[in-house]
């Protein structure tokens, strides 16, 4: 064994006689972690393969403890250590690269048995990288660090909450260097009544961003500002009727925008059977402001009739001009389960809207006043079959709409579904759509209009077979075609076929192994893909040391594009103490 191998295979053997129970050697709230790992990947098509191989090294200590008292300071001390060594070869090009980064933060938690607790807290990652290949050379070297407090008060049936974080990035590479800077401060405030509650919150938040090109000196730079701020509320008025409310503001100078938005909400709940709201929304951005009036109601006249209604109110004014729309909506559905596990239902639904739209001339827009109008009807059943474990259910819909353009809609929906169970570990499944669509709709740019149609029909199958294997192993199998036929009067009809397979192992050797596997291929007839995957993993654990291992390959042939394949692998082994 070569004294680079004895390096880094030591502390693997050297950690439980020096941390291990009872020698009393900086024990008492140490923790850390050794982790060794190698990964192999490569990539080919039928003119290039690249491969990559990468041996990684990751060493963490860390402390718990406490100063006096758990009650007056409480703290966390870690720093770890990562060094990752690649190699990449290609059909055209080959070379190395490193990268040794390090860890470092503090975690530090006072008065938690208080009423005043707070938090600091800091963190630093430096990551010097360099890349050597033919012909090139990359580097760079990234600092990040980060700091900052957060608490509350508890005062007497509030809380206030506070923070602030400052974070700060500098990278200075071979080409080019940046350094970003944020700042983000917050605070909020909450009281709870027996009857509802209050809460406000403000946040404040600055980033500053430079970037320096070292090819021709130039600088990028760019600073925003974001100020957010909240009010919340809700009140139980009795045991029927709630009321919310959100008043929001947002000032953003990054997308130049100052936002305020107002909500308010009225529940009311009087009995099982009936229950409804109103909603008040108001925004304003810029010189636009939008409104939205609402209203919707829910009436259970049997267990198995149910009505529902909605209106709505929107106005938009400013900006390119001014809008209004109205609408309203009626709906009632009858469900019934009968004799012999079979269910019915059936519903209807009624949809009225009125626009009214005033646009300058000058912005040639056709968009024009009209008034909607649509119903839908729809049925369905549903059966479960117990002698053959089977269960159906088939349901169709109609849906018309037509406005005063003589804008049309009509859409014909009908799906099928089959579960079954065939055996005790074998299940099928099959599912049927179809879809028909009319359209003629008004073109806003031009004003005329255009018609398409289309008709889909999507049939959909599948078996699946699970068994247990031994005490502690399951193995999973199915397999089916996807099949579809799209018709349009603008396109040519075009069909597709999807088969496609897949299997699963798994199984607990005991406490401490587990092992997994997969295998799938799928086709598409459309794209002319063929795909194909199969992994496998193994894991283990003896106290304190796991190990984990496996690979993946990844294979797709035709198409348009080149056929490709991808592996992987990879060794890991880490040890706690």
């Amino acid at each position: 064994m070569d004294k680079s191998t004895s390096f880094w295979i030591l502390p693997l053997f050297l950690t439980p006689y020096l941390y291990g129970e009872g020698t009393g050697l900086l024990t008492r709230g140490l923790y850390g972690n050794v982790e060794y790992s190698y990964n192999q990947d490569i990539i080919s098509d039928q003119n290039n393969r690249a491969t990559q191989n990468s041996f990684a090294q990751r060493y963490t200590l860390g402390k718990r403890g406490s100063i006096y008292s758990p009650n007056l300071l409480t703290y966390l001390l870690q720093g770890s250590f990562l060094v990752n060594e690649s190699k990449n070869e290609s059909s055209t090009t080959s070379g190395s690269y490193s990268t040794k980064s390090s860890n470092y933060r503090l975690n530090t938690n006072f008065l938690s048995a208080t009423v005043y607790p707070f938090s600091v807290y800091g963190e630093k990652t430096t990551t010097p990288y360099s890349s050597v290949q033919t012909g090139s050379s990359l580097s760079y070297n990234e600092t990040s660090d980060r700091y900052g407090i957060n608490g509350n008060a508890r005062l007497s049936g509030a809380n206030l909450r506070y923070g602030f974080t400052n974070s700060n990035l500098q990278r200075d590479g071979s080409f080019d260097s940046e350094t970003r800077n944020n700042d983000d401060y917050t605070v909020s405030i909450s009281q709870s009544y027996t009857e509802g509650g209050v809460s406000a919150s403000y946040s404040d938040s600055t980033r500053d961003y430079v970037r320096n090109d070292k090819s021709n000196g130039m600088n990028q730079l760019w600073s925003d500002k974001n100020r957010d701020a909240t009010i919340n509320g809700n009140w139980n008025i009795d045991k029927t009727l709630k009321a919310t409310s959100i008043l929001s503001y947002r000032d953003s100078s990054y997308m130049n925008i100052k936002n305020l938005t107002a909500n308010a909400n009225l529940y009311w709940t009087p009995n099982d059977k009936y229950n409804g709201g109103v909603n008040l929304n108001v925004n304003k951005m810029g010189d636009i402001t939008n409104t939205v009036i609402g209203g919707n109601s829910n009436y259970r006249l049997t267990p198995e009739f149910m009505t529902t209604q909605n209106v709505s109110l929107y106005r938009s004014a400013g900006g390119f001009g001014d809008q209004t729309m109205g609408s309203a909506s009626l709906g009632g559905n009858y469900s019934k389960t009968l004799e012999n596990d079979l269910t019915v239902n059936t519903g209807v639904s009624l949809f009225a809207k009125t626009e009214k739209n005033n646009m300058p001339s000058d912005l040639n827009m056709t968009t024009r006043d009209r008034d909607m109008y649509s119903y839908t009807i729809s049925s369905g059943a549903s059966k479960m079959i117990k002698s053959i474990k089977t269960n159906i259910s088939a349901n169709v819909s109609y849906y018309d709409s037509f406005s005063t353009l003589e804008e049309k809609t009509k859409r014909f929906n009908a799906n099928l579904m089959l579960s079954s169970t065939i055996a005790e570990d074998i299940n099928y499944r099959l599912s049927v759509y179809y879809i028909k669509d009319e359209n003629q709709f008004l073109s806003a740019m031009d004003g005329n209009f255009s018609y398409q149609s289309s008709e889909i029909l999507t049939l959909d199958n599948s078996i699946n077979y699970v068994q247990d294997i031994g005490f502690r192993g399951k193995l999973t199998m199915g397999g089916g075609v996807m099949y579809s036929v799209t018709k349009s009067d603008k396109e040519a009809s075009m069909s597709r076929v999807a088969p496609h397979v897949s299997s699963s192992f798994t199984y607990q050797f005991f406490q401490a192994m587990f092992f997994n596997s997969m295998l799938s291929a799928s086709q598409d007839s459309v794209s002319d893909l063929t795909n194909y995957s199969a992994s496998m993993g193994l894991n283990y654990t003896l106290r304190m040391v796991t190990m984990s291992l496996g690979g993946r390959h990844m294979q797709q042939k035709g198409g348009t594009s080149q056929d490709r394949a991808q592996s992987s692998a990879y060794f890991k082994i880490s040890r706690r103490f």
